[in-house]
């Protein structure tokens, strides 16, 4: 088990921090620039254009790591998440689908399922091991959080989120305009 964690570590450390990637990254605005590189300074700024690691999962055989890497743009305000696959004996990692977060094998290993917001939503896909087929899966009005795959690989569950209606206490006391208590009629 210490093995497996030093491995996705090593490996996944290498992503996160720029390299390893066989498919070509679509623009620079994660890489340093030669200022930062001459500071030699670990900046919040330079902290927020490494990637964050995470969704670590090992196929089924064993021999494949799917992990996600995140990064974030300070000036777009938002963040976007590759998946990658890496050779559990050891290799190259490889970006196999972009904008896509939480991998998840199938039970027999030939197909990833990944939670993506590339249609509007966040929905449930599909692809192929090897990250070259892909398709939706769900198509849940207001999209989805989270998802899981039932261990005899048939059945597929997701979670969506449940709007709750909610006033603001100055919307209801006209007297006391600066509140900003949020009440709650009902939760379920």
């Amino acid at each position: 088990m210490i093995k497996k964690l030093s491995i996705i570590m090593m490996a996944t450390m290498a992503v996160a921090c720029g390299g390893g990637a066989k498919k070509p990254v679509a623009d620079n605005r994660y890489a340093l620039t030669p200022a930062e590189k001459e500071a030699g300074s670990l900046t919040p700024e330079v902290m927020w254009k490494m990637g964050r690691i995470g969704g670590e999962t090992l196929s089924p055989d064993g021999k494949t790591i799917l992990y996600g890497v995140t990064h974030y743009s300070l000036s777009e305000n938002k963040s976007s998440t590759d998946i990658y696959s890496l050779p559990f004996a050891g290799g190259e990692p490889v970006r196999i689908i972009d904008n896509g977060s939480s991998p998840a094998w199938s039970a027999d290993g030939k197909t990833i399922y990944f939670l993506s917001s590339r249609s509007g939503e966040m929905q449930l896909w599909q692809a192929s091991a090897d990250g070259r087929t892909q398709s939706q899966v769900t198509s849940v009005e207001g999209g989805i959080e989270a998802f899981g795959v039932a261990p005899s690989g048939d059945k597929l569950f997701y979670i969506n989120p449940v709007a709750v209606e909610k006033r603001l206490s100055k919307e209801i006391y006209e007297d006391m305009p600066s509140s900003a208590a949020r009440i709650y009629d009902d939760l379920m």
